[in-house]
C-alpha cells in the first residue's frame, strides 16, 4: 500500500482520516478531547511528511492507526 507515490499514501490517509472524522460525529460527549487528538495526530503525520521530503527518513513509518467502530 505504501509502495506508491506519498501523494497516493496521502489520499488514502485522507479517506481514513474523515471515516475517523464521522466516526468521532457520532459520539459528542468525546468531541473535544477528540478534536485535540486528532490536531496531534494530523501534526505528527505532517512532521513526518515534512522529514520525509527533507529525506531525513528513509523508512516511512506509518502512524498507529485508531481502531474504530463505524
Amino acid at each position: 500500500m505504501l509502495t506508491g507515490s506519498p501523494g497516493c499514501h496521502r489520499r488514502w490517509l485522507d479517506v481514513f482520516h474523515v471515516k475517523r472524522l464521522e466516526a468521532a460525529r457520532k459520539s459528542s460527549s468525546r468531541d473535544k478531547r477528540w478534536r485535540r487528538r486528532e490536531q496531534g495526530q494530523l501534526q505528527k503525520e505532517i512532521r513526518l511528511q515534512q522529514e520525509i521530503e527533507r529525506g531525513r527518513r528513509r523508512v516511512i513509518l506509518v502512524t498507529r492507526q485508531v481502531n474504530i467502530k463505524i
